[in-house]
């Protein structure tokens, strides 16, 4: 791993939306508004490359790392359930959101504006559990060079879950079970039951 210069990772901060904590050295998270918190990071690539990536964690959807699901509801533990990811888009780093380890300050800021600007925009556009169901929904229609949703582990568990709280209670436990039949989960375990209750009860306090 090369180390970015301090020059480099101020400007890498200046990317960041108000509201928004540094958690590591090129990741930072927002706190949970209606249970979903923004993320944002600049992602290491093979030949000393960094990419910028953002997206959305949702509080009630647990992660599944190492074929075990734990919970992630914090600024540290945060961690993407639906990624916008440039690169899947244009199929390879490109300029505008992507640079070398040695790249001049100059040439840093310019990718920092870019990301800036379309990620402030893609962050602020989701408020609402129903607005990231609709965002689930149109990329699920793109047309990626790279990876799709179906690529994600954790899309089937989100967007699930994410279903039962705007109370498409059917619709979100069929994508539940794929995803626990696909990646081998017991779909009784205690922290997906408390998921699925949490879920319902986001539908009913109307945070959905």
């Amino acid at each position: 791993m090369f180390k970015l210069s301090d020059e480099i990772l101020q400007a890498l901060q200046d990317a960041t939306p108000t509201g928004f904590d540094q958690v590591s050295e090129r990741r930072w998270v927002s706190e949970p508004r209606n249970a979903i918190r923004r993320i944002i990071e600049f992602q290491a690539l093979k030949g000393a490359y960094y990419s910028a990536r953002w997206g959305f964690s949702v509080d009630f959807v647990p992660r599944l790392r190492s074929g075990r699901l734990s919970w992630k509801r914090s600024l540290k533990s945060a961690d993407f359930d639906l990624t916008i990811d440039p690169i899947d888009i244009e199929g390879a780093a490109t300029d505008w959101c992507s640079f070398p380890f040695d790249v001049k300050i100059r040439d840093a800021r310019k990718t920092v504006d870019d990301v800036k600007r379309v990620a402030s925009l893609d962050l602020a556009s989701i408020d609402t559990i129903n607005d990231l169901l609709d965002l689930f929904k149109r990329r699920s229609e793109m047309k990626f060079r790279r990876f799709g949703l179906a690529n994600y582990i954790q899309t089937d568990i989100a967007w699930g879950l994410s279903q039962l709280a705007a109370g498409e209670v059917v619709e979100g436990s069929d994508r539940i079970a794929r995803f626990c039949e696909q990646f081998e989960i017991d779909p009784n375990s205690a922290i997906l039951t408390k998921a699925r209750a949490e879920a319902l009860q986001a539908m009913g306090n109307g945070n959905a």
